[in-house]
């Protein structure tokens, strides 16, 4: 995959989360189990089934205010590596992800990466203290056979342009798909620097057209659109179901990695640094504990006390 500008820094753990009865909390990030050879056309067939609790991302985004209250952010996140609570993985290693955004990859390579789209009310600018609530936000996980995908940032201005990733092989895979209604996004009151937390579905593609699974129960239609016929339960093995994903970023001192027009009302980012982790649900109860949530918890306080 080749990146026309190395930007936006983000930690993502996927938490393995299941309902069984039985199910108890672990004591440090839970581990989920990934098949790196399940991808079409990977040829280090070698490796086996990999376990995992975070996945790092490099990415870009743009910003629009698109109305008095309204700013719709679009961006991508680019997979650099897996780690497991701190231990890297050797998937980096063997070229699976590309890590050094330095062109196309190793040959029978893939990369992963993310696409996104927020809307966020009751925020009026890009200034200091600006906070909002994130009312809709739907991705897009996919495997970029062969690493030739082109990603490139976003751009501010009178006619500013997103931050996109084109398939230059149309060959690319969608693994998963997701949305939530609920989160958090903004500017940090000390300092300016973006924050956003949001903890969407995770509807891994069962094979078939815009069908899916939200853990246990089956998803199709609109819930599960850009879902295709590869069968992601193929990569993401365990545990079953596979359930939850989030994004959160809150890392101070990164004011200066935001680029704003005030005269069009559009803004980039670029260089936030965040990690994000799980912990396996109460049974029956599919609660997240964790610093995923806890970053929602720690924004929404923060509203409260400026309320």
């Amino acid at each position: 995959m080749q990146v026309t500008k190395r930007t936006l820094i983000l930690a993502v753990s996927v938490a393995a989360l299941w309902a069984a009865a039985g199910a108890r909390p672990a004591a440090a990030t839970p581990i989920y189990t990934i098949n790196p050879s399940a991808i079409p056309g990977e040829s280090v067939a070698v490796l086996g089934p990999q376990q995992e609790s975070d996945l790092s991302l490099i990415s870009d985004s743009t910003i629009q205010q698109t109305g008095a209250t309204t700013q719709v952010e679009t961006g991508w996140a680019q997979a650099t590596g897996f780690t497991n609570n701190g231990i890297p993985s050797n998937l980096v290693q063997t070229g699976l992800l590309n890590e050094n955004n330095t062109g196309v990859g190793l040959p029978g390579t893939y990369g992963l990466y993310f696409t996104y789209t927020a809307t966020v009310n009751g925020i009026g600018g890009f200034g200091a203290g600006q906070v909002g609530t994130i009312s809709a936000f739907n991705y897009r996980l996919l495997a970029d056979v062969g690493q030739n995908d082109i990603c490139t940032p976003g751009t501010t201005g009178a006619t500013p342009t997103a931050a996109t990733c084109t398939d230059t092989g149309g060959n690319d895979i969608v693994l998963a798909v997701g949305a939530a209604n609920t989160g958090s996004a903004g500017f940090q009151a000390a300092t300016g620097a973006p924050i956003f937390a949001v903890v969407p579905d995770f509807i891994l593609c069962d094979g078939v057209a815009n069908e899916g699974f939200l853990g246990a129960t089956k998803v199709s239609g609109g819930g599960a659109t850009g879902c295709g016929t590869f069968n992601a339960a193929n990569y993401f093995t365990a545990p079953t179901p596979f359930y939850s994903i989030a994004f959160v970023s809150t890392t101070a001192g990164s004011a200066d990695d935001l680029t704003v027009d005030p005269v069009h009302g559009n803004a980039t980012l670029n260089g936030i640094v965040a990690d994000v982790n799980f912990a396996v649900p109460e049974p029956l109860t599919l609660s997240l504990f964790g610093a995923g949530l806890l970053g929602l918890g720690l924004l929404r306080r923060r509203e409260l006390r400026k309320a």
